[in-house]
């Protein structure tokens, strides 16, 4: 009887031993999905006021477009750039001057003139209805 209590006892206390040594489960962690877009960096002035505004994504540059063109079509004088772009260092300026009236075609045009590394300046004419994009770099 001793024998089995004693037998007993010790597979009891070896079970506890292999029961703690054992690992700890880890859980997994669930997958996260995240969109890594696109980063700009876009520096604009208005009315002769310069500001910074950091973008992510083509859905927020459009956005910030949109913004920028209301400011415009409101009378002030809004210009801006892209300092992702690496400026190149020119002698003589490059200047290209786009006029329409549509504010659609406007503002695709000043989006693509700014990420192809031009400052580019929006002005609108509420009297004829036109916006004048002035690209330089």
């Amino acid at each position: 009887m001793r024998k089995n209590t004693k037998t007993v006892a010790l597979l009891a206390v070896l079970s506890l031993a292999a029961v703690g040594c054992q690992e700890e489960q880890i859980m997994e962690p669930q997958g996260i999905v995240s969109e890594v877009g696109t980063m700009y960096t876009i520096h604009y002035t208005v009315d002769e006021a310069t500001y910074t505004q950091t973008l992510y994504g083509e859905e927020a540059r459009q956005a910030f477009l949109e913004q920028l063109f209301a400011l415009a079509e409101e009378g002030h004088r809004v210009s801006l750039r892209n300092t992702n772009q690496n400026g190149q260092a020119i002698s003589a300026k490059e200047v290209v001057v786009y006029t329409t009236k549509n504010k659609k075609e406007a503002m695709d045009w000043a989006d693509a003139m700014v990420l192809a590394g031009y400052d580019v300046v929006v002005e609108y004419n509420p009297q004829t209805g036109i916006y004048t994009c002035t690209a330089a770099r």
